[in-house]
């Protein structure tokens, strides 16, 4: 199996949980990243998109769950400031009452699928 790594952030797009394959994976050591915003491997032409679907996801402004959109491929600025191909799977975070908490992303290659499987959309 592939190697995955998760990331959470709040709702406000700080990092919360940054494990140490995200270290292998993107580069940033764990002590670096948590508590920045999500800029720090949004890549410069994402960002307003990125953050405009962000907001308006916890803001609850939206009913498209990026669960249900399913996995993507989506490149992800490295520490190095290179831009890496990433398999990810967003999914929103909510309290017992359905109030959103902040995000979480699986990440892994987008090499890594099953054989057999479809290749994911690119955004």
């Amino acid at each position: 199996m592939e190697p995955f790594t998760v990331v959470v952030a709040d709702t406000e797009g700080v990092v919360r949980s940054w494990d140490t394959e995200a270290e292998s994976l993107f580069g940033h050591p764990a002590n670096k990243i948590v508590g920045s915003t999500l800029d720090v491997i949004i890549p410069e032409a994402y960002r307003e998109a990125h953050w405009t679907a962000f907001r308006a996801l916890m803001s609850g402004a939206t009913a498209d769950e990026p669960s249900e959109r399913g996995a993507v491929v989506l490149p992800v600025q490295c520490h190095d400031g290179s831009l890496r191909p990433t398999g990810v799977r967003l999914m929103l975070l909510r309290d017992p009452w359905g109030r959103p908490v902040g995000a979480a992303a699986v990440f892994t290659s987008p090499d890594a699928a099953p054989e057999g499987a479809e290749p994911l959309p690119e955004l």
